[in-house]
């Protein structure tokens, strides 16, 4: 498949509900989500029943990373070759979370992790990126936006877990700011004003952690995503589309977990 098609398979798969923003907008909300309303809307993603159906935690998990592992499988496979490599590097952006809250669940196998001292966690998300930009610059576009992007995806992710850890005080966190910064001002380009301007937005959310933690992981999938679809989705290309596919994916499955889960629970 050329990039051309390869692109346009992206915003086709983007464009079928349940639209990111319509999930954010549920969860912040307090509702649920239930098969009846993924049915009635038109060209519904409706491989997404089994997960929306599911009657304990566990089998949504398991329904869920299916679903994701299945999807990001056909979109790997028509991609081409040079792509691929992205496409592996994002996948491992859940596994980085489990790192954050267990360091040994990051598999050893790769070499950015041996890199890096147990429990560094600065060290792991520096290495990652770096293994994340060979990738990305393997494919001859450019980087600074996807990056970029993706920076501010971590960026979210490790402050979710700080402020849960500063809430229980179980650790002492690094300064998250000045390590992201560090990170991302080599990248330079239009990614490093998308990725400051998206920054100035989280501290008006802090406070929300503690009050709704589930408010808060709404609000910050509106902030990446929000950028994400400026800084990539509208100028195109395929490397910019593929990073907005997976960050947005990935978003897509923690918002579904909570509004199936409050369904479960109640029930349960």
């Amino acid at each position: 498949m050329t990039k051309e098609d390869a692109a346009a398979l992206l915003y086709l798969r983007l464009s079928k509900p349940p639209y990111l923003e319509e999930l954010i907008g549920l969860v912040l909300e307090g509702l649920e989500l239930d098969a009846s309303r993924l049915q009635s809307a038109p060209y519904s993603r409706l491989e997404l029943s089994k997960a929306i159906g599911a009657t304990t935690l566990q089998e949504l998990d398991e329904s869920l990373r299916e679903i994701l592992l299945r999807e990001v499988g056909e979109v790997s496979g028509a991609l081409p070759e040079g792509y691929r490599g992205v496409v592996k590097d994002l996948l491992l952006l859940q596994d980085l979370e489990l790192a954050l809250v267990d360091s040994g669940r990051l598999s050893s196998q790769y070499a950015f992790v041996r890199a890096c001292g147990e429990g560094d966690l600065g060290c792991l998300i520096k290495r990652y990126v770096e293994k994340l930009r060979g990738s990305m610059e393997d494919t001859g576009e450019e980087t600074s936006g996807p990056l970029s992007v993706v920076a501010l995806a971590l960026y979210g992710i490790f402050v979710r877990h700080a402020l849960s850890w500063k809430k229980l005080g179980l650790k002492q966190v690094m300064d998250t700011e000045a390590a992201f910064n560090e990170l991302v001002r080599p990248l330079g380009g239009a990614g490093l004003v998308y990725y400051s301007g998206a920054l100035s937005r989280f501290p008006s959310i802090a406070s929300l952690w503690e009050k709704d933690p589930v408010r808060y992981l709404a609000e910050e999938a509106k902030i990446v995503t929000e950028t994400s679809k400026t800084a990539l989705y509208f100028p195109g290309g395929l490397l910019n589309l593929l990073t907005h596919f997976l960050i947005t994916r990935y978003y897509e499955s923690k918002l579904l977990r909570v509004l199936v889960s409050r369904r479960v629970l109640r029930v349960g």
